[in-house]
């Protein structure tokens, strides 16, 4: 009998001695992040075995940036969301490199004293920290490396629509990587250039230890196409067709030469280029039975600047060209047209007039000046032929000087000409429902 006293003697005094010591080793719970004790001013408390503490305080000494609105918590980090709380519901929202992961809480965040409290070893861990309970010092002790990869730390991860746990253990470091290329997940975007798309290959970071994908990006460049009949047979875009203006050969020139003075028929549609390479000035004419022609031309000086362009002009019978200077002209009528000139000093040359390129309803073009001066160009709902107002090409630009600054902008305008600044460009985009085609100087301009 004196031994069963003794014994219920020792154990009440342990039991005592056991429930005694954690109340008198702290008056308070206290939280550090990498030795360092964090300050609040609302402080922790304990609620069914666990310790919440005041959001922004925690997150903020782990170098993270805090949201509230309305009741939902949201946490950044390096400008990446990476966590979602909301007061009173026990379910937590992790990203991870792209990925959504739904954390069940044992307790739900709440308020309290005006502050929103959470789950200090939820929270931790969700954002990949070690955290440890020292019971003897009442401390939650939380080691934290910000560069460490992984958003998440060690545990269970609730799967919310089959209400059920997944563990998952996350120890590996991923100290060792490779990249792998999806190429079955490849995809095209054109570039805006009718020569070029941009390739996007979806690759993946694998780790050598433990096989997991840690991220998932875009890798992208930039590829010809390769056409098939007309089709790129990478990303479907559709080759564009591209206007032939029917420039003649110098040798295959109408041309009727009677020892003084040369006839060259044009006929409609095509263009020819000549140079006055003597120290003179010559004229040419422009016949027109009594009807006025009308053409495109454009002048360029012995420098190669543009110093004269008229699209559509019959004002002029004559034109003079001074010397070492060029004369483009193209045949805007429907019918032929005949130019007479002195046959000593005109030698037409083998080069296009213009560079005309056709934009369908919905596509667009940038025509670039590469010249030192500003230069006419011009937008047409046809290569040839009398135009009437109705008929005018529909069209939306914007002009930038050199150094990309904008100009002008118009939406649904029918202007036909327009000035391009020196070694600026304008972008042009039909939004008519018909094609339009631009004409432009093919000696000091590019359209792409």
């Amino acid at each position: 009998m004196d031994k069963i006293k003794k014994c219920l003697g020792l154990l009440v005094c342990i039991a005592i001695t056991m429930i005694g010591v954690p109340s008198l080793a702290y008056s308070q719970i206290s939280v550090t992040v990498n030795g360092s004790q964090v300050q609040f001013d609302q402080p922790p408390i304990a609620e069914n075995g666990r310790t919440l503490v005041p959001v922004r305080a925690i997150f903020e000494a782990m170098g993270c940036e805090v949201e509230w609105n309305d009741g939902v918590v949201s946490v950044y980090r390096n400008g990446q969301k990476v966590m979602e709380l909301t007061i009173g519901s026990d379910i937590m929202y992790l990203w991870d490199r792209g990925e959504q992961l739904i954390y069940k809480l044992d307790v739900p965040a709440k308020t309290e004293g005006g502050r929103t409290l959470v789950p200090a070893r939820a929270v931790g861990e969700g954002l990949g920290a070690d955290v440890s309970w020292d019971g003897y010092t009442g401390t939650v002790k939380i080691y934290y490396d910000p560069d460490y990869y992984s958003n998440y730390g060690d545990y269970d991860y609730y799967d919310y629509y089959d209400n059920d746990y997944d563990d998952y253990d996350y120890d590996c470091r991923h100290t060792s990587t490779r990249q792998v290329c999806s190429i079955d997940l490849r995809s095209w975007k054109q570039t805006g250039s009718s020569a070029t798309h941009q390739t996007v290959d979806v690759m993946e970071e694998v780790c050598n230890d433990c096989g997991e994908t840690i991220r998932t990006y875009n890798e992208r460049r930039t590829e010809a196409h390769v056409f098939v009949n007309g089709v790129c047979r990478d990303c479907g875009y559709e080759k564009e067709e591209k206007v032939t203006v029917k420039h003649p050969s110098s040798g295959s020139l109408d041309i009727k030469d009677d020892g003084n003075f040369k006839l060259l028929t044009l006929q409609s549609g095509e263009s020819f280029t000549v140079t006055n390479d003597t120290e003179k000035t010559f004229t040419i004419q422009i016949l027109n039975d009594g009807v006025k022609k009308r053409y495109h031309y454009v002048k360029y000086n012995k420098d190669g600047d543009v110093t004269a362009t008229g699209y559509y002009s019959n004002t002029y019978s004559t034109i003079s060209l001074p010397a070492k200077a060029v004369l483009a002209l193209y045949n805007s009528e429907d019918s032929e047209i005949q130019i007479k000139a002195p046959s000593d000093v005109f030698f037409p040359v083998d080069e296009e007039a213009f560079e005309i390129k056709q934009i369908k309803p919905g596509a667009s073009c940038r025509v670039e000046n590469t010249g030192k001066k500003n230069i006419k160009i011009c937008v047409l709902s046809k290569t040839t032929g009398t135009i009437k107002s109705k008929e005018k090409a529909k069209y939306d630009y914007v002009s930038y000087d050199a150094d990309g600054n904008v100009k002008a902008t118009k939406f649904k305008t029918t202007t036909q000409a327009l000035s391009v600044y020196s070694k600026g460009s304008i972008s042009i985009s039909n939004s008519s429902d018909e094609t339009i085609y631009v004409f432009c100087p093919a000696r000091a301009a590019e359209i792409n």
